[in-house]
């Protein structure tokens, strides 16, 4: 009953091999010797199974190739039953001998017989014969009768051929046979817990077992309804159940242990029969459903006998549904089971039975199935496909075996109950006549609740002219309302058509149709809003008038315009704020290539007046998503609170510095006339505080030269505290000269390398959000300084490095000797604070020294009054320049629509037009200390992208 070995896939056909070898008087079973060894692999494949050995590692590696199925493969299974069933075609065997090797082997496994001894010999030795010309031997013989197990080939040497009959239970297919007594047996060792029991346990053991007849489904059913009682608990898999539920699992398994005393007569006592009968039998109880099947064999003398064949059994779903209903899955559980083991079987069968307690689920079977609601009319029309031809009939509830399989039953009661092991005592009643006892019993009460119901239509001949309004309100284009509302009149004409002989509409609508329907929706429409404003002459600048369709129009004062038309000299009012006159104006949009609002409203005048038309014209173009996307409107947020470090005195200079690349320009490598021209770079440090300038040069684009420069910086000018950049991608596709410094500068080892060298030297390196330079624009306006005096400097002239070094180090001088504030008008202020103030007086490294600007100078030694010199500097820093800090030169105020979660958006490209733009919608907002949102975070078709909000166009749609 352990089937740890066994595959689930295998299950159903095992159960139809051993319903087959049920139904042989004389059984032999077998086993094909090493099944997988006998099937060669094709001389292509065989590269394929490779094997690397050596039996000491001082011994060189040798190569094997496995050339036949190796056992645990994936084809493995599937190749060896193959060519055993390639074996029964190419051998000019019997049709019979042919039939066992094709289905009555699981894999390598071989159980059959049949009904005459010499029938079984005569099938044992062609089976020995066929598969021996292919290469398998079989071994492990078993038999019922003594005669079987003689003359069979044995070679000498192997230990495998194996012959058993008077020894113990054999294992086969999962099922132990007992040969000497032809039964099959159970053999439970499932292990009583002492300690902790878990939901994963008990689903563990109940795995183990394996029944595949279903002869034990009353005793495992209680294993599967206890299953679900702990799904429905909702306990995870490794908790302590309670105390209830485990003493529940303990006594389940110590009444399980005892089945090891029960046996099941293998051979069903078919042959030498005049008759042959099924009967199957199906009940529900609330916790579980199934079915079980019975042989009846009537014989010359008129006895009779009954064995249970296989059963079925399912658990109830959780979700509650009616007795009726399970009964009615019971029903259809038996059609699937007789639809496949009565075949199986390979008996002359007379008549079939199908029983059921369930009146109802009778009547519903002897009906037909459209009468019923889905739920039943789908399992009733299965029952008829798959047993139209058996007669289905009403057995009492205390007779009916499959009541002990939906209910549960114990070990002890299971093995003395004659009930489920051969059926109602009247199967074997040799006066009882099975056609009287079938009789179908249809209660119409019963039926009622499942019975499908017809639904009646009224056709109501007045309806309100809010519903149409209302139904325009859900289309956004004209065209299709227009159908729409032009179908609804059709209908409503061809209904109409049968009670008074009108002529019915049918095929395409014409625009007849289509005129029709929209003259008749404008009135309706204009009854709804100017019904009392006709009354009350609110329409009088108009001069309206009711045509000939009772449609309000424009009176004017272009009557005698005889070249226009009817409809421009007396256009349509059309009202104001309503859904209409917006599909109007957004259809004229689209059909005159998304003119302006002026052109709109001109075209729209030609044959309606919509009140309030600049307006709506106006709106619409607005939120024109085309339109918008070719002319974004762009959020711009108020400028931003400078950061602490631009604002708070520092230590000294660069302790807080944004870095940039800037370039490429070409270099000659030596002074000669012709000499080759490399690119270069310029790495440009900015101090946050001071706006000092370092620059660097840098010769090839490269991790190591970056580095290099960063340590002629840090030796220099001091260590810094914190680094600011951008993450390299303002680059990606800007510019062809910069695709390779954004290669640099996005490439993961570049990055690895450089946090390792910061980390060595204490440093923070943070980075500006993506394609956003103006978050860096302290350092963007240092690179522009640094080209505009390079330009104006060298102009087309190639130096070399230590020329174009010389040039860089001068135009450093001159931009940190540039005024941090305005010049004084004071003719005796001669002195401008300028960064070099901050770079002169202090060593590189010296250590933080205390404030010394209120002593006295009599009282400061000479290096505490060279420091409160400096100390002076900074002083001026704080008074002066951070003072013209305070204002906003551009972005003085928030521009555009606001931005929020779920906002959908055009993510701008400065090298891509605007209509290749990507859309996204925005998931996440980052406001900064003030409260205002500069970044957002935008997911789209590509990923999730974070952006400042500058690069992003809210669309004009309600979101």
């Amino acid at each position: 009953m352990t089937a740890t070995s066994m595959q689930p896939i295998l299950q159903d056909d095992l159960t139809l091999i051993v319903t087959r070898f049920r139904t042989h008087k004389y059984a032999f079973s077998a086993d094909i010797k090493k099944m997988y060894r006998q099937v060669w692999v094709d001389n292509a494949d065989r590269d394929y199974q490779r094997i690397l050995w050596r039996g000491d590692p001082n011994e060189p590696i040798k190569k094997y190739r496995l050339c036949t199925v190796t056992y645990g493969t994936v084809p493995a299974s599937f190749l060896s039953v193959a060519c055993l069933h390639k074996s029964a075609d190419v051998n000019k065997i019997r049709p019979e001998i042919a039939q066992i090797i094709k289905h009555d082997f699981c894999v390598d496994d071989c159980l059959t017989g049949a009904s005459t001894l010499s029938e079984a010999l005569n099938l044992r030795n062609e089976l020995i014969k066929c598969l021996s010309n292919n290469g398998f031997e079989l071994s492990k013989w078993t038999a019922n009768h003594a005669d079987l197990l003689k003359y069979i080939p044995i070679p000498n040497e192997n230990s495998l051929y194996s012959l058993n009959m008077e020894t113990e239970a054999i294992k086969t297919l999962g099922l132990y046979w007992d040969s000497n007594s032809d039964s099959f047996i159970y053999k439970v060792s499932l292990p009583i817990p002492e300690h902790k029991i878990t939901k994963r346990s008990i689903l563990s053991n109940i795995a183990r077992l394996f029944d595949p007849l279903g002869l034990l489904g009353p005793v495992i059913v209680i294993a599967k309804i206890l299953m679900q009682q702990l799904w429905k608990l909702k306990i995870n898999w490794d908790d302590e159940l309670s105390t209830e539920i485990q003493v529940k699992w303990k006594k389940y398994l110590k009444d399980l242990n005892q089945c090891n005393n029960l046996s099941v007569p293998r051979w069903l006592q078919c042959d030498d029969t005049e008759k042959i009968y099924i009967h199957g039998f199906a009940d529900a109880s609330c916790k579980a459903y199934g079915a079980c099947l019975y042989v009846v064999c009537t014989r010359a003398d008129g006895s009779r006998h009954s064995q249970l064949i296989c059963a079925k059994s399912r658990i109830a779903p959780i979700s509650i549904i009616t007795i009726p209903r399970l009964e009615l899955c019971a029903a259809l559980l038996l059609s699937k089971l007789i639809k496949k083991i009565v075949p199986a079987l390979r008996i002359n069968v007379t008549n079939i039975y199908c029983w059921s307690d369930s009146k109802v689920v009778l009547a519903w079977i002897a009906s037909d199935a459209m009468r019923w609601k889905p739920f039943v009319a789908n399992r009733v029309s299965k029952v008829h496909n798959l047993t139209s031809q058996y007669s289905w009939s009403y057995i009492n509830t205390k007779e009916n075996p499959a009541d002990i399989l939906s209910r549960g039953c114990d070990v002890q009661d299971i093995q003395k109950c004659t009930l489920w092991w051969n059926g109602p005592a009247w199967l074997t009643d040799e006066h009882a006549r099975c056609e009287e006892l079938c009789q179908v019993h249809e209660d119409e009460e019963t039926l009622c609740e499942e019975r499908k119901q017809s639904n009646t239509v009224v056709m109501v001949a007045e309806v309100k002219a809010n519903y149409f309004i209302q139904l325009c309100e859900k289309y956004s284009k004209l065209n299709r309302f227009q159908r729409v509302f032009a179908y609804t009149l059709r209908y409503v004409h061809n209904i109409s058509s049968k009670l008074r002989a009108k002529e019915r509409y049918s095929g395409p609508l014409s625009n007849d149709e289509i005129q029709k329907s929209v003259k008749i929706f404008i009135r309706l429409l204009q009854n709804q809003f100017f019904g009392e404003a006709l009354q009350n002459k609110k329409l009088q600048s108009l001069n309206p008038f009711f045509d000939n369709d009772s449609i309000l129009r424009v009176g004017g004062r272009l009557g005698n315009a005889t070249d226009l038309t009817y409809d421009q000299r007396h256009p349509i009012i059309i009202p104001y704020s309503c859904h209409f006159d917006t599909l109007i104006f957004r259809n004229e949009h689209e059909m005159s290539l998304h003119a302006g609002p002026q052109a709109m409203l001109a075209n729209v005048r030609l044959t309606y007046w919509p009140i309030n038309g600049r307006r709506t014209a106006r709106k619409v173009a607005h939120k024109c998503i085309a339109c918008f996307k070719n002319k974004p409107n762009i959020v711009e947020p108020i400028m931003g609170i400078l950061p602490k470090p631009r604002v708070n005195r520092p230590l000294r200079c660069f302790e807080t510095t944004g870095v940039d690349y800037a370039g490429p320009i070409l270099m000659k490598s030596h002074a000669r006339r012709n000499a080759q021209l490399q690119k270069a770079y310029i790495c440009i440090f900015l101090c946050f505080a001071s706006k000092a300038v370092h620059i660097e040069l840098v010769c090839d684009l490269s991790t190591d030269a970056f580095i290099a420069a960063l340590h002629r910086f840090i030796s220099r000018r001091g260590k810094c505290h914190t680094i600011y950049s951008d993450n390299g991608t303002n680059f990606v596709g800007a510019n062809k000269k910069l695709s390779d410094l954004s290669t640099l500068l996005l490439s993961e080892q570049h990055k690895i390398r450089v946090q390792d060298t910061l980390t060595l030297h204490e440093i923070t390196w943070r980075f500006i959000p993506p394609r956003s330079p103006h978050f860096g624009g302290l350092w963007e306006a240092a690179v522009k300084a640094v080209k505009k005096h390079l330009n104006r400097t060298i102009a087309n002239s190639r130096l070399t490095y230590d020329e174009l070094y010389t040039v860089l180090t001068q135009i450093e001088c001159c931009l940190n000797s540039r005024p941090l504030i305005p010049i004084s008008e004071d003719p005796t202020d001669l002195n401008v604070l300028t960064p070099a103030h901050f770079l002169i007086g202090s060593s590189l490294r010296a250590l933080p020294e205390p404030d010394v600007r209120d002593i006295s100078i009599n009282r400061l030694s000479r290096w505490q009054r060279v420091q409160q010199l400096v100390q002076h500097v900074w002083a001026r820093w704080s008074k002066e320049y951070l003072g013209q800090l305070q204002g906003r030169n551009k972005w003085s105020k928030c521009r555009g629509p606001s931005i929020q979660p779920g906002t959908m958006v055009l993510i701008k490209e400065n090298n891509l037009p605007p209509l290749k733009w990507l859309l996204g919608r925005v998931t996440n907002v980052h406001p900064g200390p003030d409260g205002v949102i500069r970044v957002a975070t935008v997911h789209t078709n590509l990923g999730s992208k974070k952006r400042a909000v500058r690069l992003l166009c809210p669309l004009p749609i309600d979101t």
